[in-house]
């Protein structure tokens, strides 16, 4: 009897043990996934996007075209400056009551000062002679003056002398004489001197560029495609991102050093999205150019953000004295 109430007590525990719920790991809840806010634009700068989209401004590429309007522009003012001149001469009297000079005297030159190879310099005074005398402005020239080519007829108290073409001559204060037929030489009256212009192309280590982010992102760029690449430029891209607008403006540096009397003429300035959809990708034309300056920095602002791209590309030129480096 006590078998079989062992086998019943073994029987009741193992049903128990079968009617017991199991225990099972807790289940956890899936992490929601953190998808990006849609970058919020402000109006202001989808307007500005649209007006500086692909900007197109100067001569990009475009050295013949800055060469010839130089050459035009001299050309003018030569012209104007030789109109006034000779305008002056005619009302000259006929007859000056000038007392006999013994060496020759200049009392009055009759063109501004400074002058430049091309224009004209009328003289007053007298003792300069019935026979063909010398022009000469003196200064840093070689063999220490600058013939100047007389313009007939020449008379005693009255000279016409236009100034030559040259090269390699800066511009310079100088001073201007006569030297009689006879070689006396008579006194020198203070003219300046405005050497004729040259256009020069600044190439990429004639300035220093600064980059807002990688420096790797500033280098010469060429636009559109395959064109000749610009004195600086360069090529910004976000592949992804939500980025805060206070972090939108990168901001690259272009610093312009001239010497010898060079100074910055003209500029180009082209700018191209470097992808199929930017969210938000231009950049504005440069701030801080100044015509005729010998130092600058320009400033080129790029706004970016989300999946974007931008590259610039930036064309200086500069004029000085024909000949002269302007390193």
């Amino acid at each position: 009897m006590k078998r079989y109430a062992g086998i019943l007590l073994f029987a009741l525990s193992a049903g128990a043990a079968e009617n017991r719920p199991t225990a099972s790991a807790p289940t956890r809840t899936p992490a929601p996934t953190l998808k990006p806010a849609a970058l919020q634009i402000p109006p202001s700068l989808l307007s500005e996007a649209a007006r500086y989209k692909n900007v197109r401004i100067g001569a990009i590429a475009g050295l013949a075209a800055v060469r010839a309007k130089l050459e035009r522009n001299e050309k003018t003012r030569i012209d104007a400056s030789n109109i006034t001149v000779r305008a002056r001469l005619t009302g000259l009297p006929a007859t000056v009551d000038l007392p006999s000079c013994p060496k020759p005297t200049i009392q009055a030159v009759l063109s501004d000062s400074p002058v430049s190879p091309g224009e004209e310099i009328v003289l007053n005074g007298c003792g300069f002679g019935v026979a063909r005398p010398h022009v000469r402005l003196l200064g840093q020239f070689p063999n220490g003056f600058l013939e100047l080519e007389i313009i007939p007829p020449w008379r005693d108290r009255v000279l016409v002398a236009r100034v030559p073409a040259t090269s390699g001559v800066s511009d310079q204060p100088a001073r201007i004489t006569v030297l009689r037929n006879d070689l006396t030489i008579g006194n020198d009256v203070p003219l300046g001197f405005r050497a004729s212009r040259s256009l020069y192309w600044l190439q990429p280590d004639d300035v220093s560029v600064s980059c807002a982010k990688r420096p790797g992102d500033c280098r010469p760029i060429s636009i559109p495609e395959g064109t000749v690449p610009g004195t600086a430029g360069a090529s910004h891209q976000v592949l992804a991102g939500d980025f805060l607008l206070t972090s939108l403006l990168w901001t690259d540096t272009v610093r312009v050093h001239l010497a010898n009397g060079w100074g910055l003429y003209d500029y180009g300035f082209a700018t191209e999205d470097v992808m199929v959809q930017s969210e938000l990708a231009f950049t504005k034309p440069p701030t801080g150019f100044v015509e005729g300056a010998s130092s600058a920095t320009l400033s080129i602002e790029s706004i970016l953000a989300g999946r974007s791209g931008i590259k610039w590309s930036l064309f200086l030129y500069a004029v000085g004295p024909t000949g002269v480096s302007p390193r």
